[in-house]
């Protein structure tokens, strides 16, 4: 399930930087390093970031990611934003 979370969340939302990602899904950075960091994960891509004199890590989703992503999370996020235009 945390996959499927993971690759929801960067469509919609784009770049995320691993601290944000454990926050939002509300699990440890280590669990969620466990998902990314595996080789047949493949759907995401790490980039390494100079911020406040700091790297951190940022994930992005692959080619691979994005085409498996779209058919399956188009329709929800066309409901997401109806939903929330009409508010």
């Amino acid at each position: 399930m945390a996959r499927f979370t993971i690759v929801w969340l960067l469509y919609t939302r784009g770049d995320l930087d691993t601290r944000a990602l454990a926050d939002l899904l509300e699990r440890d950075r280590n669990v969620l390093h466990h998902h990314l960091r595996r080789p047949d994960a493949g759907f995401a891509r790490r980039e390494r970031r100079r911020i406040d004199g700091r790297k951190r890590s940022f994930y992005a989703l692959t080619i691979v990611g994005e085409h498996y992503a779209e058919p399956l999370y188009d329709p929800l996020k066309r409901q997401k934003s109806a939903a929330e235009s009409t508010r």
